[in-house]
């Protein structure tokens, strides 16, 4: 009889009645809240709660179904290596076959295969339900490509899929992509939807025990935990964006505030990634609510004679867009990249930068508003939109010439939904570009304008630092802006700044570096203060 492992990161309701991967009441489980994996980083607090509370409710789902499983709560899970606990629940169960679903992660799944080639254990990789295609299939796409393109994985998806096609097979509404519609600022008066409210688990208590028992010093604020941990409270959170804020959520996807924490969006990521949703049904139930809204939007249309005040909303075709490019094309994209590139991002430092990260950018006191606001909202939540991330907090790391693998984990440490294989391409690959281009072909940075008319902030003396910072790093990195004819207009621009001017945003991005951040020399400096 074969050993089944189940994974943190593998809490898949297929397990339970999915016609590839359902287990059966002779089946035995093995789950292990293992201490070297959960300290792998300093995880936020909230991250390891959620991680721990939602493996011990999938252990009691299977239970419940009459499987048998063995699990190994902290702290008696620490007293043998993870691979020291596998090793002995095969000899206790008499078995020479284990069983896993194919692993995210490929280095662990090297591991393990590595382990059981050593130990003579039959090693039986299952198809897993967290990707819309297998390794070898996404590494059948990516290898040999010097330089993937987003554009043309995410049109051959849909193509494969048959997603947003017309029968001619080309794209719904004429276009592949409307993101160009989706860059709206906030509008006056808007009103952040509510997110649904998750009941807590009994387990939260005893986890949140052994998160300060174990875990004191790490990052983030162990507040209440917010998102769902079983598959029931996982639908009702996807119901409830679909209904009540996927409207808006392409429109005002790249906005920026300070004063609401989720927008419109889906928040469905940390589910995704530690899979109690899954892509395809992701994808499905967001299509089918765009046609279940638009059926009721024609109805209501004959109802009421064309009345458009009684006519409820649909679902626009850009937000639909939008979110199915998310999940098929992004997710799936930067799981390629990492399979068939991500040791060479992670070696890769295309700028040369070396500096480190003073305390400030762990508490959110660096004296650039929009800075600190995204720091303390991921402190306290685990959770940054995408455009907070990449624009705000991975943007100013670049051009406060930050060493890449710091803020990889930086970025690993702080989020829900951290795992390698998502956060490897999108900070050596689309934040910083330290891989030299294999994921972008230009770096994400903007100035304060950017900021200011995506956002909800106040014009203020963080302006100018920010503008310093950025035109600095314009100035050092002259050659490479040259030679790129749709950046060079911005060295252009340089050059004909008043001198004084530039002086002065030159000095405040000096000052700013100088304080906020550790040079390989340096101690730790005390960060500037500064009033919005």
């Amino acid at each position: 009889m074969a050993l089944t492992l189940i994974l943190g990161n593998q809490l898949y309701r297929q397990w339970i009645g999915g016609p590839e991967l359902q287990l059966g009441p002779h089946d035995t489980v093995v789950m292990v809240e293992d201490l070297g994996v959960a300290s792998t980083y300093r995880y936020h607090k909230l991250r390891l709660l959620h991680t721990f509370v939602a493996m011990r409710s999938f252990r009691d789902a299977l239970v419940e179904r009459g499987i048998r499983v063995r699990y190994f709560e902290l702290p008696e899970s620490e007293e043998l290596s993870f691979f020291e606990r596998l090793g002995s629940e095969l000899g206790v169960q008499q078995s020479s076959e284990l069983r896993v679903a194919e692993i995210a992660d490929p280095g662990f799944q090297h591991k393990l295969e590595a382990y059981c080639h050593s130990s003579g254990v039959q090693l039986t990789v299952l198809p897993s339900p967290d990707f819309l295609e297998s390794a070898a299939q996404s590494r059948s796409w990516f290898e040999g490509k010097r330089r993937p393109f987003m554009k043309t994985f995410y049109e051959r998806q849909r193509k494969r899929l048959g997603l947003l096609l017309e029968a001619d097979g080309s794209p719904t509404g004429g276009h592949w992509s409307f993101d160009a519609d989706n860059r709206k600022r906030l509008p006056k008066g808007y009103t952040e939807p509510a997110l649904p409210v998750v009941r807590p688990s009994h387990h939260d208590a005893a986890v949140r025990h052994l998160v300060g028992r174990y875990f004191p010093d790490n990052p983030g604020e162990l507040g209440p935990l917010f998102i769902p941990y079983d598959h029931s409270g996982a639908d009702t959170w996807l119901k409830c964006f679909l209904q009540e804020r996927f409207a808006d959520f392409g429109p005002y996807e790249d906005a920026l505030s300070g004063h609401f924490d989720s927008l419109n969006h889906s928040l469905l990521s940390p589910l995704l990634n530690i899979g109690l949703l899954d892509p395809a049904a992701v994808v499905k139930a967001a299509i089918d609510q765009a046609a279940i809204d638009q059926s009721a939007v024609d109805q209501s249309a004959v109802d009421h004679g064309g009345d458009l005040f009684h006519t409820p909303k649909s679902i626009p075709l850009a937000s639909l867009e939008g979110f199915v490019r998310q999940v098929i094309g992004w997710r799936e994209f930067v799981r390629g990249i990492h399979l068939c590139h991500g040791e060479r991002q992670a070696q890769a430092n295309f700028w040369d930068h070396h500096r480190g990260l003073a305390a400030c950018w762990q508490d959110g006191t660096t004296g650039l508003p929009p800075l600190d606001q995204a720091i303390q909202r991921a402190n306290r939540l685990g959770y940054n939109h995408h455009i907070e991330r990449l624009m705000v907090i991975s943007n100013l790391m670049l051009l406060c010439e930050i060493q890449p693998l710091d803020v990889y984990q930086w970025f690993m440490e702080r989020y829900l939904d951290s795992y390698d294989w998502v956060m490897g391409p999108n900070v050596f690959g689309m934040g910083q570009m330290s891989d030299g281009g294999i994921f972008a072909t230009k770096p994400y940075i903007c100035g304060s304008n950017y900021i200011l008319k995506m956002g909800d902030f106040r014009r203020g003396a963080w302006c100018e630092i920010w503008d310093g910072l950025y035109w600095r790093f314009i100035d050092r990195h002259r050659q490479f802006f040259q030679t790129n004819p749709r950046l060079a207009m911005m060295v252009r621009l340089l050059d004909r700044m008043e001198a004084t001017k530039r002086e002065r945003l030159f000095n405040q991005a000096e000052q700013f570096i100088t304080t906020t951040t550790i040079s390989p020399k340096s101690d730790w400096p005390q960060p500037i203060a500064l009033t919005e």
